[in-house]
Parts: C-alpha cells; structure tokens; sequence
C-alpha cells in the first residue's frame, strides 16, 4: 500500500529529470518545438496530479480533465494556426472582395473564443475537483502548462 506514492514519487522525479535533460540539449537551443513543449508540459502537470491527489477516483477525474484541457489546447492552436493560413490564402487573391474577409474573420474568431471559452471551462473544472491543498502542490506545474500553451499560440 505504500508502495503505490513512492512509485508515483519516483515516476515524477524520472519524468523530472528527462524534461530537464530535453531542454537542456547542447548548444543551449531548444530542438524542440512549441506544441512538443506543451505536451512535456502537460505531461509534467498530469505527473503531478497522480502524485498529490490520493483518493484512485479523484485522481482518475483530474488526470482526465488535464489530458482534456491538453486537448482544448491544441483545438485551440488549430484553429489559431487555421486562421493565419486561410487569411493569408484570401489576402493572396487580390479580387477578393472586403465582405470576404469580414465572413472569414468573424467565422475564425467566433471558432476561436468557443475553443478559448471551452479551455477555460475545463481548466475551472480541473480547479474543482481538487482540494486547495492539492492545487497548491500543483500550481507551479500548472503555470508551466499553461505558459507553454500560450507560448505556442504567440509562436504562430
């Protein structure tokens, strides 16, 4: 029965330590891309939530609500990485009309705030199923999550 948390303690600091020789690759460049960053991220953020929370159901519920948020993430980047290349694919066709870009943008940016909105809904719901003492433990890793995803939208 102990066993289980020292295994956990010991996968996390594994888990640790490849995201720490991964970013410090030789020649102190980063050969990784934003969306791999993310993912170290986020797995990073799930490690930490199999380590704090104790109770197997609580912690199968917030585990799947992280690999959910990681998944609104990237629909989130896909529709931001869609929207630079379908206005650039109009801007390029020089008999486009104006009412063009408008129904573009606007379709684009109403897809965009519904992937952001749905984000934040599940990020709210990963809150809730913890305690405060367990969001605590895990609000560092949550910080990086969440700036590598906003890293890699401001990358597109």
């Amino acid at each position: 029965m102990n066993e289980a948390p020292c295994t956990r303690k010991l996968t996390g600091l594994i888990a640790l330590a490849a995201i720490m020789l991964m970013s410090s690759g030789c020649g102190g460049g980063s050969s990784l891309s934003q969306p791999d960053l993310v993912d170290i991220a986020f797995d990073d953020l799930r490690s930490q939530v199999e380590q704090v929370i104790e109770d197997a159901e609580r912690e199968r519920v917030a585990v799947e609500l992280v690999s959910r948020l990681e998944r609104d993430y990237e629909a989130l980047y896909d529709r931001v990485a869609e929207r630079r290349t379908r206005v650039r694919a109009l801007n390029a066709d020089y008999d486009a009309p104006r009412e063009a870009f408008v129904a573009l943008t606007d379709q684009l940016e109403a897809e965009i705030r519904t992937a952001r909105r749905t984000a934040g809904a599940t990020h709210r719901e990963l809150v809730a199923a913890m305690t405060s003492e367990e969001w605590a433990a895990v609000a560092k890793a949550n910080t990086r999550a969440m700036k590598a995803a906003v890293d890699a939208l401001q990358a597109i």
